[in-house]
């Protein structure tokens, strides 16, 4: 900041200047017009206007090194904006930013450089891509445009952004061997317990064509798919990924990986959960030199029928922490118990033993119990609006008919809701585990926040469905998703799962700032809990009244220095 001045014949006028940088240019910007001679000497009775110029302008150069500056921003009620600029930039980005840097998806990205001459920068497309997809989700071609959101604007095109999945799709899994690696490194857990979960995922797309081929999807749709499965820690933390072209075939493990989980874990244990039976190819298939113990849900209606017998009889239900047997009446006599009980019992499935056991839960039964009561009620009112409506062309002979066609119809409907009644509160699975009977149900609790991964790609960042149809692009949309989720999750167990997905992304999303070039960032969003909370874990604030270009360039730093934060 300096003192500039401009002489005309009758008088010399004074201006408080200093240099900025606006799009990366270098250029002087004028802080404050303070008159000429005679104004200066009327306005402020001195007798040397240059010399009370010079004395403001160091008064200003110690107000902005104060820690409590105020800045002085003209701006003029004439002066339009310029055409196709925008004024509004995000800054959430900044949080995924700092994750991003401390998993080291840099350096993955910077070690596939060499491998030919480019002449655009991998590891700022795939950080734009996860970025969009976590606070944006949308198609892979918004990405360019949503990427100038972000207060580092991007400047890649669009041929760009494929010519770089295209690397990143050839080193599918280095990359994903990598990121599992830098992740093990990171990882406090110390008994290495490895979970794993899959799900299928459809695309759009009429027919099987090329690699997708036809299965049954997470949402039951007759679509061709693709089976994503996911190695994780305890904490529920994804550690590794694998695809799955042909569900058909069964499940299959990357070689590289299945060197890697023999290694790390070849002492712990792996449990596999799953919706489907387990054979034992599957469960050879994931450690080859250990055995796998997993745990899937049993449907009751799917069971022989001693099994069922045995599954709805009203005696011999146990309780963890009791040896008491329960018979079911007085257990649906209390109201609102909170407690589960269970029975156990080992099976013969094929010549391989496995361990059947089913809870009930009767807080689970009155639930489903008034969703039960509002499906009749909603179908005895629609029938009712039914029987009133009559199209103008329809003879009353075929409306009588219709008519008792829609009451065989909800009759049928009302019996299939009556006999779901028999199954709610009940819930059975089946493991060849040997532990004790309070771990199996700690399992089967657990599995639900497990299967959160599977639930935040689907809502959150909405895998699917998928308009790909090129092996490339999807394994590509697929890694891109991994990364976003393990970034996210990151994020919400550093913490402390004080806050849920919904809530952090909702937040990310909204901090908005406006950009006053030259002078700095102006915040738009609403301070609370979750981001001083987010601003204390990462060590920087985004949340005064202004931040100045030089504060923010530091940040952006802070978030690329790689430093490993609390775990």
């Amino acid at each position: 900041m300096r003192l500039s001045k401009t002489k005309s014949k009758t008088s010399t006028s004074y201006f408080v200047i200093e240099d900025v940088f606006i799009d990366g240019k270098r250029t002087t910007r004028t802080v404050e017009k303070l008159g000429n001679d005679e104004y200066i000497k009327l306005t402020f009775n001195t007798e040397n206007p240059e010399e009370w110029a010079r004395a403001y302008v160091n008064e200003l150069k110690k107000e902005k090194k104060s820690k409590d500056s105020i800045m002085r921003i003209p701006f003029s009620a004439e002066k339009q904006l310029p055409r196709h600029s925008t004024q509004l930039v995000n800054g959430g980005y900044l949080f995924l930013q700092a994750i991003y840097y401390e998993l080291q998806i840099h350096k993955i990205c910077s070690s596939f450089t060499h491998l030919r001459e480019i002449e655009f920068d991998i590891n700022q497309i795939l950080s734009r891509l996860i970025y969009s997809r976590v606070l944006y989700p949308q198609s892979t071609q918004s990405v360019v445009s949503l990427s100038k959101q972000f207060i580092e604007s991007s400047s890649f095109e669009l041929h760009q952004m494929y010519r770089a999945l295209e690397i990143i799709t050839k080193n599918f899994h280095a990359f994903v061997s990598n990121v599992y690696q830098i992740k093990l490194d990171n990882s406090t857990d110390t008994k290495k317990t490895l979970y794993y979960d899959f799900a299928n995922y459809y695309f759009e797309v009429e027919s099987e064509e090329g690699m997708l081929k036809y299965g049954a999807t997470i949402d039951n749709l007759p679509s061709p798919v693709v089976q994503m499965g996911l190695f994780m820690d305890e904490n529920g933390m994804p550690l590794a990924m694998n695809l799955n072209f042909n569900p058909a075939r069964k499940h299959t493990i990357p070689t590289s990986i299945q060197q890697r989980l023999s290694k790390d874990f070849q002492s712990s244990q792996l449990i596999c959960f799953s919706d489907t039976p387990i054979d034992n190819t599957f469960a050879t298939s994931l450690t080859p030199q250990s055995k796998t113990l997993y745990l899937y849900t049993q449907p009751l209606k799917t069971l022989s029928n001693y099994l069922k017998e045995w599954t709805m009889e009203m005696s011999g239900w146990k309780f963890v922490y009791s040896s008491k047997m329960y018979h079911l009446r007085e257990i649906l006599d209390t109201i609102d118990n909170p407690s589960v009980y269970y029975k156990e019992r080992w099976i013969d499935n094929h010549g391989m033993m496995q361990r059947l056991v089913v809870t009930f839960s009767p807080v689970s039964k009155n639930y489903h119990r008034s969703l039960r009561q509002s499906q009749i009620l909603h179908t005895e009112k629609f029938s009712k609006v039914l029987k009133h409506y009559q199209h103008p062309e329809t003879s009353t002979k075929n409306l009588q008919e219709n008519r008792r066609a829609d009451d065989f119809a909800n009759l049928n409907y009302l019996e299939s809701i009556i006999e779901e009644e028999s199954y709610h509160g009940f819930y059975a699975v089946i493991t060849n585990l040997n532990d004790d009977i309070s771990e199996i149900l700690k399992l089967t609790r657990r599995r639900w926040d497990i299967e959160e991964n599977f639930r935040v790609m689907q809502n959150e960042l909405r895998t699917h469905p998928v308009y790909l149809k090129r092996e490339d692009r999807i394994r590509a949309h697929f890694i891109t998703c991994y990364l976003s989720l393990l970034i996210q999750r990151s994020l919400e167990y550093k913490l402390r799962h004080q806050y849920s997905c919904q809530e952090i992304v909702s937040t990310l999303e909204s901090m908005n700032f406006v950009l006053l070039k030259g002078h700095g960032y102006l915040p738009l969003y609403q301070r609370t809990s979750l981001t001083d909370s987010l601003h204390q874990l990462m060590g920087f604030n985004t949340d005064t009244e202004i931040i100045p270009v030089k504060k923010m360039n530091d940040i952006i730093l802070t978030t690329k220095s790689s430093k490993k934060g609390p775990e």
